[in-house]
């Protein structure tokens, strides 16, 4: 996996989201860049909303429908930025390229295949302790295998995990379309937001815990009370034990030097 360079690699909060006729300064977006990995969640300011999913009506579900959030692998070409999105809260949209330049400490980005602008501004520089984990496989609690992405980096004091809905989402233009269409029943419709994109903030003491998602009932939990337990397999793989039953194997792509395992590492 190419690494990325230096400059890119962080916590970054865009400051603001320029597009023909539209401002917006007020939504909370995340990008945490390893030099490998990467994820991105996007929580409008009006969200609301802090039920399970299974407790949600429609209008609930009709808010948590304009979140955003994806996770991949990012490629560089000059000025040229490309996040490939292994997962994506939304249904999967034109390749998300930009072209960027550093105007002082922020990092600007251009639309390339869309007419848009982003200031990004530096929250934590990346050093030794990181780690980025992509999902190999997965054995759902009925023993039947599942397959969709994950992703887990983590950098200094932050960690972002982002796990795909566990089937594929019908097509359609954006999550609101499917939410508000009468095709589907209100189950499916829970279904369809069950994508987790998170932001954490790793404490002191060895705590994860998780401060920003696409589920909201995951806020101001601990990782390893939502995630459960993880135990080193090798070298190279990790295993989690999901509180739901589910089982996990995750291979790390890249692990810093001075990173001290996952919280409830066994």
């Amino acid at each position: 996996m190419i690494s990325v360079p230096e400059i890119y690699r962080g916590l970054w909060r865009r400051r603001v989201l320029e597009t023909s006729g539209h401002v917006d300064r007020s939504t909370t977006v995340y990008w945490l860049q390893t030099s490998s990995l990467y994820a991105d969640v996007r929580i409008p300011v009006d969200r609301g909303q802090r039920g399970r999913l299974a407790r949600l009506t429609q209008a609930g579900l009709r808010a948590l429908a304009r979140q955003q959030g994806f996770a991949g692998a990012l490629e560089v070409d000059g000025e040229v930025l490309t996040w490939q999105r292994w997962l994506d809260y939304q249904p999967t949209a034109a390749p998300d390229v930009g072209r960027v330049h550093f105007d002082g400490p922020l990092l600007v980005e251009h639309g390339v295949h869309a007419a848009y602008r982003e200031e990004w501004q530096c929250v934590q520089v990346a050093g030794d302790d990181c780690l980025a984990l992509v999902l190999e496989d997965e054995i759902d609690p009925n023993r039947c295998p599942l397959d969709r992405a994950g992703v887990l980096v983590a950098l200094e004091g932050y960690f972002m995990f982002a796990l795909a809905r566990p089937e594929p989402l019908p097509p359609a233009a954006n999550l609101a379309a499917l939410v508000d269409s009468e095709i589907h029943s209100l189950d499916a419709k829970r279904r369809f937001l069950n994508c987790a994109v998170e932001l954490g903030v790793r404490h002191a003491d060895g705590r994860w815990e998780l401060q920003l998602s696409t589920l909201p009932h995951h806020e101001g939990q601990g990782f390893k009370q939502v995630y459960g337990t993880w135990r080193r397999d090798g070298a190279g793989h990790y295993l989690q034990s999901s509180p739901c039953g589910a089982r996990r194997r995750w291979r790390a792509v890249e692990q810093g030097s001075r990173f001290h395992g996952l919280p409830g590492t066994e």
